[in-house]
């Protein structure tokens, strides 16, 4: 029996240095309140493929104040890739369309508000009525 008690308080000495260790506290009984949502805004993100024989299409994205136009893309729901580079995310494909399509040497590019835009797409962070183009160029 002694050897029973000594078993549960190590256990439980075990048990409470675990989870100190990990920063955790004891699970709640009652139900944390929700957390508030985070102001959004509304943004246009528009994809080009026409130059390797894909479509064009435009969708309304609503996303978070402060996010860029790689979060804008994520939440579109278009499929794409990526890879991480030297110089941030690179974006590999969208709708199926990557890199040196059909062919050509080539791939994707953005703007936003039809200007030329010289940072990564994790850098760049939208404003509400912002219009991304993503566009595949050859070259």
């Amino acid at each position: 029996m002694l050897n029973n008690k000594k078993l549960v308080a190590g256990a439980m000495l075990a048990l409470t240095l675990a989870v100190a260790g990990c920063g955790g506290a004891p699970a709640a009984t009652e139900e944390a309140p929700a957390a508030t949502d985070a102001a959004e805004i509304t943004v246009t993100q528009k994809v080009d493929a026409t130059v390797a024989g894909g479509d064009v299409s435009e969708v309304e994205v609503a996303v978070p104040e402060g996010a860029t136009v790689y979060d804008a893309l994520v939440l579109s729901g278009v499929d794409y890739n990526d890879e991480d580079s030297d110089y941030g995310i690179y974006v590999t494909a969208i709708g199926g369309i990557g890199e040196n399509a059909n062919g050509t040497t080539g791939g994707w590019v953005y703007t936003v508000n039809d200007e030329e835009v010289t940072v990564g797409c994790t850098e760049y962070v939208l404003e509400a009525g912002d219009v991304v183009q993503w566009s595949y160029i050859t070259w």
